[in-house]
This record gives C-alpha cells, sequence and structure tokens, in this order.
C-alpha cells in the first residue's frame, strides 16, 4: 500500500491579517459605558450588540458597538425597558437615530470624549441688576401636597377664599389618608 502525503499547499494555513489597531478593547468599551466587561458578553450574547471580528484578547469594538452600548444603558438606566425591549427597539431605529439618540444626553467624560461630543454642560442663566427682567408676566405658586403623587397649585396671591378653600381640601385629605389605606 502507497502512502500519500499531502501536497505542501494543503498543510500552510491561511493567514489572518493583523488585528486592528482603532477601536476599544472589551474592557475599555465596558468602562466607557459603564458596566463591567461580563455585561458587554451578555450583551453580544443576547444579541443586542453584534459581534466583531475575533481576534482574542485583541479583538476591538468600534463606534457603531459603543453607541449601540450606550444606547442600551440609557434606556435601562432611563426608560427602565426590558433588554428583549431595547433589542426590539434597537431594530427599528438606524445608526443615524442610535448615535443621536446615544450621545443626546453625553455632555462630559470618557464616552463623549471617545466619541468627539464633548460638550460644556449646560448652565443656568441668572439675572444680573444691571439686566433688564423678562417681560413676560411670571406668577408665583404654592405647591399642596396632598398625597404622594398629587399635588394642588394654589397661587401666592390667591384671595382669602381660595387659600381657606385649599386649606379644607388639604385637611380632607389628610384626614382621607387612613381610609384609604383600609380600602387597598
Amino acid at each position: 500500500m502507497a502512502r500519500r502525503f499531502r501536497s505542501p499547499d494543503r498543510r500552510r494555513r491561511r493567514r489572518r491579517a493583523p488585528p486592528p489597531h482603532d477601536g476599544w478593547l472589551i474592557a475599555e468599551l465596558a468602562t466607557l459605558v459603564g458596566v463591567t466587561p461580563r455585561t458587554i458578553r451578555y450583551y453580544l450574547q443576547k444579541g443586542l450588540l453584534s459581534s466583531p471580528r475575533f481576534y482574542g484578547t485583541a479583538t476591538r469594538y468600534q463606534r457603531p458597538a459603543l453607541l449601540r452600548a450606550l444606547s442600551i444603558r440609557h434606556m435601562q438606566r432611563d426608560e427602565h425597558l426590558s433588554l428583549d425591549a431595547i433589542k426590539s427597539r434597537l431594530a427599528h431605529m438606524s445608526a443615524e437615530e442610535i448615535e443621536t439618540y446615544a450621545t443626546a444626553k453625553l455632555t462630559t467624560g470618557p464616552a463623549a470624549t471617545a466619541l468627539g461630543v464633548e460638550r460644556p454642560p449646560m448652565t443656568v442663566a441668572t439675572f444680573t441688576e444691571t439686566e433688564t427682567p423678562p417681560r413676560y408676566a411670571s406668577v408665583k405658586w404654592d405647591v399642596v401636597q396632598l398625597l404622594p403623587g398629587l399635588s394642588l397649585l394654589v397661587k401666592s396671591d390667591g384671595s382669602p377664599l381660595v387659600k381657606k378653600l385649599a386649606q379644607q381640601i388639604y385637611d380632607h385629605c389628610v384626614g382621607a389618608t387612613p381610609s384609604l389605606a383600609n380600602d387597598r
């Protein structure tokens, strides 16, 4: 029986392109987003993030991955959405919409710097005595907390009748609080 040897071409492995040097390693991406690397892997497993070309520990994530991860984080923290709802919502958003959503709340910090969207934080304008006051009419209101989640607005310069009525409503609601607990 004759032995067959493989030709040298078949034994040769294809050379892979070197790993990219731009982008972020998984630990860097996790730090920018404010989560752990395990969380990023979980997002990959659930299909919330697309997997980049694998280079072992040298695998790098590009700008779209950072934007999606920031969007996921915002939707979880601010809108309290589940991961399934987030996945569905991201599937219906274009790349531009995801970028707008992810960068809308970024002002300063490592993620803003990495994305190049660093903006100064918003400042509240204050009037000095030399400036003219605004020309619109302003009204001052008193907020009366009747129950948790229920407030009553009363004009500060309201008539005594209005203030007396607000006090009666307040007394009624505060006196009714124990009976509301029994009705549940």
